[in-house]
């Protein structure tokens, strides 16, 4: 795969770890990426686990 660079590389390498965060936990990557986004600006540092798929799930419930 070609990234362009290094940190592309690696910017790509975090997004696919996520997605299959995502396949893991059964959530769909892009309502889980569309509300985080919305979210993180108001989310406190400590809280930002909350918004990992696995934890995301949860409070869609």
């Amino acid at each position: 795969m070609f990234a362009g660079s290094h940190e592309g590389a690696a910017c790509n390498a975090m997004m696919y770890s996520f997605f299959a965060c995502c396949k893991n936990a059964g959530v769909n990557p892009q309502e889980w990426l569309t509300d985080i986004i919305e979210k993180i600006p108001g989310y406190k540092a400590c809280r930002l686990t909350e918004l990992l798929p696995h934890n995301w799930i949860n409070l869609q419930k």
